[in-house]
């Protein structure tokens, strides 16, 4: 098609402000954010592609431009298109446009708000600031327990039959399932990363995530391990997405300082292929699945203990009673459902400001800090360190750190997993609420409130740094 504006100097930049007079007459609103074109559709914020963006540069390619005695033609070269593509993004560049959406749900038939502790259903609007939305109506009905029958319900009982936290469990899967819908789990006064963990095979909770990706739109979920959030492509990938989850943690090492970032929505340096790099404000609920527990590269402290809930799958499903594929079908099949379900799942944990309480959890994370962090696990032998609290109780930090090392080559452990001495002096820093206190005095870096398990010296406790 030809253009619809004749050209005067022909720059790239004369060209990307008739694009977006372009962009404007055929989407509407346009706005750019973090290297990204974006059109209200009516029910949500939509990409513009560069393949849907090219048309609109395509057609001047060849045309003249200058004065009657000087006329040139337009030439093409990707350079230039990519040159004018920029250009557009710059023109319309919202920062942060994205960072606060609206709490709430968006399906087909309008958005579901949250407020004054209830769902209620209320037109779409730009300023939701959704960029996804479900393809089923919500029916108005909050549903905390699904009828008997249905297949979400035959999943839900089956999978926490016998135990004794079955309910609690039911209403916790219903919560992660709300807030991930709502696209903004960092936006709770507690986020969490979910794990849901069984050891034997057959428990049900790889069908929880099945049926978590059969609800959430294709493009708002993201499978990613969470010892790939080190680096800026990964974290790119978090942009807009409401789900990021992996079937299985895997056998490697987690950096704890980049789950914690992400889990609590903290901004994150990420870059797309060939971009310029942004900040990444992350948004998602995090839901992984784990035979076993892996440890963390910079050990298990209070901050990264704190954003963990760990639902525990303890039943085997006998054969007889195991359904293929019951959370693809229940996304295929009970869509509404689950989505009533979901909404009083969220419409809970924002009225708590938080996930319900499992004391399972507690339980299995205070054995996964002994097995995975060698500090804690140091701390917890009575044999090698006693935290008493008391002011005499005194060493330096380098007496301390030589006692963590002795015990760790006991318990064959590497160098690597022992980490350096600055390390531990941070670690134990973290430990003030307990009653350890780090203090610099003229002999060096001092502990106090720790005693090791064998008799301490005079050298011991007065050697400096």
């Amino acid at each position: 098609m030809p253009p619809h504006h004749a050209l005067i100097i022909g720059s790239e930049l004369e060209i990307a402000e008739h694009v977006i007079e372009d962009l404007a007459e055929e989407f509407g609103e346009v706005i750019a954010c973090d290297g990204v074109l974006y059109t209200w559709t009516g029910t949500h914020w939509t990409t513009i592609t560069s393949g849907q963006l090219f048309p609109f540069i395509k057609p001047y390619d060849g045309i003249e431009y200058g004065n009657k005695g000087n006329k040139r033609l337009i030439r093409l070269s990707s350079q230039k298109i990519d040159a004018i593509e920029k250009l557009v993004l710059r023109n319309r560049d919202c920062p942060g446009f994205f960072d606060e959406p609206e709490l709430g749900v968006p399906c087909q038939n309008g958005f579901v708000l949250f407020a004054d502790d209830q769902a209620k259903l209320v037109p779409h609007h730009k300023k939701h600031l959704n960029r996804h939305i479900l393809p089923v109506p919500w029916t108005g009905d909050v549903v905390t327990e699904p009828s008997p029958g249905s297949l979400l319900h035959d999943y839900l009982e089956g999978v926490f039959r016998g135990d004794p936290e079955g309910e609690e469990k039911r209403a916790v899967l219903a919560e992660i399932a709300g807030i991930t819908l709502a696209g903004c789990a960092t936006r709770l006064a507690a986020p969490k990363v979910a794990i849901l963990y069984g050891a034997s095979a057959a428990n049900g909770k790889s069908q929880f995530q099945a049926l978590l990706r059969a609800l959430v739109p294709e493009n708002a979920q993201v499978t990613l391990s969470p010892s790939h959030l080190g680096y800026d492509g990964s974290v790119a990938m978090l942009d807009g997405a409401w789900l990021v989850s992996a079937s299985e943690i895997g056998g490697k090492a987690i950096a704890s300082e980049a789950l914690k970032a992400a889990v609590t929505g903290d901004p994150m340096p990420g870059r797309r292929h060939y971009q310029a790099g942004f900040t990444v404000r992350p948004k998602a609920q995090f839901v992984y699945s784990a035979n076993s527990l892996p440890p963390f590269t910079n050990g298990m402290d209070a901050g990264i203990r704190r954003r963990l809930l760990i639902v525990s799958f303890n039943r085997t499903i006998p054969v007889e009673e195991r359904v293929e594929r019951i959370g693809e079908l229940i996304g295929k099949h009970e869509l509404a459902l689950v989505l009533s379900w979901a909404i009083a799942g969220a419409a809970r944990a924002f009225r708590q400001r938080g996930y319900s309480a499992l004391p399972s959890s507690d339980a299995v994370m205070r054995d996964w800090v002994i097995v995975s962090d060698p500090f804690e696990c140091w701390l917890s032998d009575p044999l090698a360190v006693t935290i008493t609290g008391v002011e005499r109780d005194r060493l330096t930090t380098r007496a301390a750190f030589k006692s963590f090392q002795q015990w760790g080559q006991l318990e064959g452990l590497r160098d690597v997993e022992t980490g350096n001495q600055a390390r531990f002096t941070q670690r134990l820093k973290s430990l003030a609420a307990r009653g350890v206190q780090v203090r610099h005095s003229n002999k060096g870096n001092m502990v106090h409130g720790l005693r090791l398990g064998a008799p301490v010296t005079h050298h011991d406790t007065e050697e400096g740094e």
